[in-house]
């Protein structure tokens, strides 16, 4: 169970005041200027899995100091895409975990396909 530094009944009404560093602008400005420095470089390799209405590629780009980060993409199988954009589920898992597998990540897309198709 979490543990809170105030009783749970009074969370909801908790409104910290916060104020943003005066140098907040100017980090964020570097930050991002910093990030073009370098390409993407988007590397897309589909993989094979056991996955028959989801196909799933290794995705990986260079991301904050030009470090690789590595993903995974699933789409629905070609037969099940239409030709409206589709929508995206996006995990971070952050430091306390990997991406784990393409069908880990993929259950809510599998389950069925009808529930793939656009409406």
């Amino acid at each position: 169970m979490p543990h809170y530094d105030l009783p749970a009944h009074e969370l909801p009404g908790y409104d910290p005041r916060l104020e943003p560093p005066s140098d907040l602008d100017g980090f964020w400005e570097q930050t991002l200027a910093d990030t073009w420095r370098h390409e993407l470089e988007p590397v897309v390799r589909r993989v094979d899995t056991p996955l028959v209405a989801v196909e799933s590629c290794d995705a990986s780009w260079r991301g904050f100091g030009g470090h690789r980060i590595h993903g995974w993409l699933n789409l629905p199988a070609a037969p099940l895409r239409g030709p409206l954009p589709l929508p995206a589920v996006i995990q971070f898992q952050g430091y306390n975990g990997g991406r784990g597998s393409c069908s880990s990540m993929s259950s809510g897309l599998s389950d069925s396909p009808r529930r793939m198709r656009p409406s």
